[in-house]
Parts: structure tokens; C-alpha cells; sequence
């Protein structure tokens, strides 16, 4: 009986110590999107919000792009959150950590209502723009995973802040917490970010069919690391192993090679 003690009181700390493990593992995302354009993005929410427990959700901001240019969409977001918090109740019986619709409900943020370039620049900031330099800066080693579905222009406000109001150095360790994942290039703020931002962690989809894909990292786009795909599909990619480019994902395989 006491080695069975022993055995359960080992076994209850390993549990403990790999549930922990996971939890500091997750991924950090924060979602751009520019939702209510057309269904694909409400239906991407969805598919998120039902494997949310596998990351933290940073923040979910409505944006513009250029099919929806003068407008944002937050109150869609909630919509989506609200049916979520009907069944999440039901999606703990299967799997712990799902977080709770107040916690989603405070991160759920909107973009300046203008196109592209537009919203970028002085006076230019944003509840979605300073939630994600927020999200950033905590304390948290793990880099910030911005998912793109719409045009990231958020994103390039964010950036532009940084780099008008902080140091070179401190410029540096924002740029490289994080990670950029586009589905397409949806307005234009998308280039200038690559053009200024030649070190962020930055991967473009051109297109929605067959596409290179272009991940600045380690220099100016023209001269980067060039990541193509196979068997896209509208959702945005989630990688289940963060910074592995070479598994399956919703948008396909990513093969790396470099551009000569």
C-alpha cells in the first residue's frame, strides 16, 4: 500500500509538471482580421475559438483591407464569442483550458476604420494598435504570433510607434518577438512593413491558390528565405510546433529554400 502511495504521489507530480510544461509551451496569438467582408473569416473564428485552449489568445482586433477599406467589424467578433461561451462549458468535458468569454470579450479590439497606409503614422493609434505593443511588451519570453487575415495595417501602426518613440535597441527586441503570418498581401501597409522592418519574422502569402512565400527574418525581402506551399486552403495556418515551417498545416506544407 505505501509503494502504491509513493507510485500515485510520483505519478500525480509528473502529471502536474507536464501540465505546467504545456501551459508555458502555448503559443502566444494575436489575430487581424478583417471579418465581415465576406464569411470566410467569421467561419475562421469559429474554427479558433474551438481549439483556443492550444494557445493564448493575445488579442482578436477587427481590421480593415482592401475589400472592406472603410469599416471595421468588432461587434462580429463578439457575436462569435457570445455562441462560444454557450458552449464552452461542453468543450471543457473534452479538454481543460479553455479561457472564459470575459477574458475574450477584453480582448477583442478594433483597427483605425481606414485603408491601408492610411491608418498609419502620427495620431494614427488604435485600441487594436496599442493592445498589441501591450502584448508584446509583457513580460513573457515566448514571441507574440500574429495571425493576418485581412490587411495589417495594425500591425504597421504598432511598428511605426515603436520605431517614432523608442530606441534602435529597444526598436530591436520588439521587432524580434515577433511572428508574422499574412494570407495575402490585403492592402499595402504589407510591403512597407518588409521594406522597413528588413529582421521581423514575416511570412506572406501572395495569393490564395499557389504562392512563394516570403519570410524577411534574416534580411530584405529580395534576398530572403522563401518558403513555398502546397494544397492551400482559406484558413489561416496554425502551426502546431511554433517556428516549424516543415509540418501541415490549414494552408498547406511549407517547404524551405533559399532565393539565389
Amino acid at each position: 500500500m505505501k509503494h502504491r502511495l509513493i507510485l500515485f504521489l510520483l505519478i500525480a507530480v509528473a502529471f502536474g509538471f507536464c501540465a505546467s510544461l504545456s501551459a508555458a509551451e502555448k503559443p502566444r496569438v494575436f489575430v487581424l482580421t478583417d471579418i465581415e467582408n465576406e464569411p470566410d473569416d467569421a467561419m475562421s473564428m469559429v474554427r479558433f475559438l474551438t481549439y483556443c485552449n492550444e494557445w493564448d489568445v493575445e488579442g482578436l482586433v477587427a481590421t480593415t483591407s482592401v475589400h472592406q477599406q472603410k469599416k471595421t467589424a468588432a461587434w462580429r467578433i463578439r457575436e462569435i464569442v457570445g455562441a462560444y461561451g454557450q458552449v464552452r462549458n461542453n468543450l471543457l468535458i473534452h479538454e481543460p483550458g479553455y479561457p472564459t468569454t470575459n477574458y475574450l470579450f477584453s480582448v477583442i479590439k478594433e483597427g483605425l476604420p481606414d485603408y491601408g497606409m492610411h491608418a498609419v503614422g502620427e495620431g494614427k493609434d488604435s485600441p487594436g494598435s496599442d493592445l498589441l505593443i501591450s502584448a508584446v511588451d509583457k513580460d513573457d519570453s515566448r514571441p507574440v504570433w500574429v495571425t493576418v487575415w485581412g490587411g495589417p495595417n495594425v500591425l504597421a501602426q504598432a511598428l511605426w510607434k515603436i520605431r517614432a518613440t523608442r530606441s534602435p535597441e529597444a526598436l530591436e527586441k520588439f521587432v524580434s518577438k515577433l511572428r508574422v503570418y499574412t494570407v495575402s498581401d490585403q492592402d499595402d501597409s504589407g510591403p512597407w512593413i518588409r521594406h522597413n522592418f528588413t529582421n521581423l519574422f514575416y511570412i506572406a502569402s501572395p495569393d490564395f491558390i499557389r504562392s512563394a512565400v516570403i519570410i524577411t527574418r534574416s534580411g530584405p525581402a529580395s534576398a530572403g528565405t522563401i518558403f513555398t506551399v502546397a494544397s492551400p486552403a482559406q484558413t489561416p495556418a496554425s502551426w502546431k510546433i511554433p517556428g516549424s515551417t516543415n509540418i501541415s498545416a490549414a494552408r498547406g506544407r511549407w517547404a524551405r529554400s533559399i532565393r539565389s
